[in-house]
């Protein structure tokens, strides 16, 4: 399995166990995890992106910068959100958004867009803990 495959399991994993959380609360132990995961998540980017400049793929390298960014931007949403030790609560937008994401994965999985897809995904993660 490629590292791009295992990036995009994982942020699927994190996806859903945001969708799964109640429609008006998420634990703080939840957000531990979520915050493990970006953590894991982003040395493998930057594993990506060191092998896509070495192949010379000036386009990836570039994209797959762009997810390590999102990547540190998200985890430090997370991590402030674990430190406020607040319940956050969901809107619907978010939910929406959420569902939008998950209907999209396997097909992303399963594409050349595997990127796009991890960029968007670290966006939403970024922008549900803002």
């Amino acid at each position: 399995m490629s590292t791009n495959d295992e990036i995009v399991e994982k942020l699927q994993a994190i996806i859903s166990q945001l969708n799964s959380t109640s429609n008006t609360k998420i634990d703080v132990e939840k957000l531990h995890q979520t915050a493990s995961d970006l953590e894991n998540i982003l040395p493998q980017l930057q594993f990506e992106t060191t092998n896509a400049r070495i192949d010379g793929n000036w386009e990836e390298a570039k994209k797959l910068k762009e997810a390590e960014k999102e990547c540190k931007q998200a985890l430090e949403s997370v991590r402030a959100t674990i430190i406020s030790s607040t319940i956050i609560g969901i809107n619907q937008d978010n939910l929406r958004e959420m569902q939008k994401i998950l209907g999209e994965v396997d097909t992303a999985s399963k594409t050349q867009r595997r990127i796009d897809f991890i960029l968007a995904s670290l966006r939403f993660v970024r922008k549900f803990f803002a």
